[in-house]
């Protein structure tokens, strides 16, 4: 399996893009590749290398609501690419989870590691990650029967 983390942050004027900006991403990315030693996982700073790694599912980490309106655009940009499950974490959602854009499948509430490893355990089972299947796993949001 290939896992793509793609951090949406704020960023100042003269502020360098970084593959990974946040420690909260780093630590997701360092927990899961314990658990799925097997899989690859990429940080991946923009859409441009996106396309390159061809990942099976995304991970989108937003901490800042400022910057949703560009978690929105990248994911719409990813499901016509890749048509591929994407899943949200961070301060915005565990805030706001029914914020929950359609072009996203699952957004993490909290600190998110149990639950993104559950996501990915499921992936593995289920590939279309089914509502029946998402709701089976606690502390997430998803789309069901056009409902957040």
């Amino acid at each position: 399996m290939r896992v793509a983390f793609i951090p949406i942050e704020k960023k100042s004027l003269n502020e360098e893009p970084e593959i990974i900006s946040s420690t909260r991403l780093a630590y997701m990315l360092s927990y899961m590749e314990q658990q799925f030693p097997e899989d690859k996982f990429f940080p991946i700073p923009d859409f441009e290398l996106l396309i390159k790694t061809v990942p099976n599912i995304v991970g989108i980490y937003v901490a800042d609501t400022c910057v949703f309106d560009e978690v929105i655009a990248l994911s719409i940009k990813i499901k016509e690419k890749f048509n591929i499950p994407i899943f949200l974490f961070g301060n915005h959602i565990t805030y706001l989870p029914k914020t929950l854009p359609s072009s996203i499948d699952i957004g993490v509430i909290g600190e998110g590691e149990p639950q993104v490893q559950l996501i990915l355990n499921y992936y593995k089972i289920d590939p279309l990650l089914k509502e029946k299947t998402l709701a089976k796993i606690k502390g997430i949001v998803f789309h069901s029967k056009g409902q957040k």
